[in-house]
């Protein structure tokens, strides 16, 4: 490589179009999220100042949370919109809290499932 500068810096330079690519194709998304959630307030009669306070305090979490990148097998991106617009509502700790209280009762509800089956 040594004897072929150019060939690094042809690689490296792709490698930094493709990452700021793929950041700002992720903005748009979290932009998308956000405008989303921002028609669920004007939907709720939620006052616009409030709705903000709410993106700022809660989306980068919720986002976080609700959006799957595409995966090598070619399983394309996701935004689950229903988990974020309630994530946001409601905080990441009480929609993470109200998630872990639904899987316990689901799993309890199997194991019983299981038992009467015995």
């Amino acid at each position: 490589m040594a004897q072929h500068p150019w060939l690094v810096k042809i690689v490296v330079g792709a490698m930094l179009v493709g990452f700021l690519f793929l950041m700002m194709h992720r903005r748009t998304r979290e932009r998308d999220a956000q405008e989303a959630f921002r028609a669920d307030c004007a939907s709720r009669a939620i006052d616009r100042h409030e709705c903000d306070d709410l993106l700022d305090r809660h989306h980068t979490s919720c986002f976080a949370m609700s959006f799957r990148n595409g995966g090598r097998d070619g399983t394309p991106e996701h935004l689950d919109l229903p988990r974020y617009l309630e994530c946001v509502r409601i905080s990441p700790a009480a929609w993470s809290a109200k998630r872990r209280a639904f899987l316990r009762e689901q799993e309890k509800a199997q194991r019983e499932e299981r038992d009467a089956l015995r």
